[in-house]
């Protein structure tokens, strides 16, 4: 089967580790992040993708001080088997809307040409009688399909939001080209896209804190880790260590939902103090976020003097205040064995015991 483009990139996160047999195949692992844009080979059964890496910490080396580090960004083929696909990239609706605009000026000039000819939408035949009834609906539709599968740099640039979810990757496929090329001749390298990794996931709206960490995370790995290490400030890198470890521990608990209310926000308070530690260590900077609603940033929309209270209180302290672990040296154990105790079984009673 040849390989087609697909009507609107895909993203998708490594299932199942795939080794590379050829210089085309894309070695994956598990929890990869790749872009899909063509699909093909023997039954359909294969992708043509980007995945994208974290940056490298050896490019830290050449980079200027306070310079972020860069994804890296590899190409190639890979069993369709081997990915889930999570999300659709870009807006159908806006792209329709805007298409439906430009055909509106044309429809008395295409609208004998539609009448006359069968109408292809979205890699499906349509009959005369529906094309004319639905002529600039279709045609609004299969500009923005081919739109997308052409110009991918620009789509993905302009469509920063995902779609809902889908369970599988079933596109119709565009139809075969009629020009036929050369199975020797080697296929030219696809132009990389804009890709740029999101943090958004179905969660976000219940739990803020979930795509907040991932952002933290991933920005204090791309801006502050290479400086870390070639300053060789390793009393640092073992104290952000522990912290990642707790803010990763934090993030797994609030996906699962398994905690009790009271659990959950004692959760997300330590969250967000640990979140203002982390920026403190590293940049100095503090992001005033709620503890009371769920760790959500707040905006300018909040309340002016809630907003410089938290912020003043974050700016001087590293947790919060009556929440500082007591010396240990100054605690003691008392072994208390009470031999007898007298008194009507059903009922409930109270044991004073004091010290003279």
């Amino acid at each position: 089967m040849p390989w087609r483009p697909l009507p609107q990139v895909a993203f998708a996160v490594c299932v199942y580790p795939f080794r590379a047999s050829s210089p085309a195949d894309l070695p994956l692992e598990l929890g990869d992040d790749i872009y899909i844009i063509e699909q093909g080979g023997k039954d359909a059964s294969w992708y043509r993708g980007y995945l994208v890496a974290p940056p490298s910490l050896l490019a830290g080396l050449t980079s200027t001080k306070g310079q972020t580090l860069q994804a890296r960004v590899f190409s190639g083929i890979f069993p369709r088997n081997c990915v889930e696909v999570r999300e659709v990239l870009g807006d159908t609706n806006a792209h329709a809307s805007k298409t439906h605009d430009r055909t509106s000026s044309l429809r008395g000039r295409t609208s004998l040409r539609g009448e006359a000819e069968d109408h292809k939408v979205n890699g499906t035949l349509a009959t005369p009688g529906a094309s004319r009834k639905s002529a600039s609906g279709s045609r609004s539709r299969q500009t923005s399909s081919k739109r997308d599968g052409q110009d991918l740099t620009s789509s993905n640039s302009r469509n920063s939001s995902r779609s809902t979810p889908i369970d599988a990757l079933d596109f119709p496929m565009p139809p075969t080209p009629s020009a036929t090329r050369d199975s020797k001749v080697q296929k030219p390298a696809a132009p990389v896209p804009l890709l740029k990794v999101g943090d958004e996931t179905p969660t976000s709206a219940e739990e803020p804190l979930v795509d907040e960490i991932s952002s933290c995370l991933r920005e204090w790995h791309s801006t502050k880790l290479h400086e870390l290490l070639l300053s060789r400030r390793y009393d640092v890198l073992d104290e952000l260590s522990s912290l990642v470890q707790r803010l990763d521990t934090a993030r797994r608990q609030l996906l699962h939902g398994v905690l009790t209310v009271q659990e959950l926000e004692r959760l997300r308070e330590t969250t967000v103090w640990d979140l203002v530690h982390g920026n403190k260590l590293l940049s100095g900077e503090v992001i005033v976020r709620s503890p009371s609603e769920k760790g959500r940033v707040m905006t300018a929309d909040d309340s002016a003097v809630e907003i410089t209270q938290l912020q003043a209180m974050m700016s001087l302290l590293d947790e919060k205040p009556g929440q500082q672990q007591p010396d240990i040296k100054s605690l003691h154990h008392l072994l208390v064995d009470v031999r007898d105790f007298v008194g009507d079984v059903n009922q409930p009673h109270i044991a004073e015991i004091a010290l003279k």
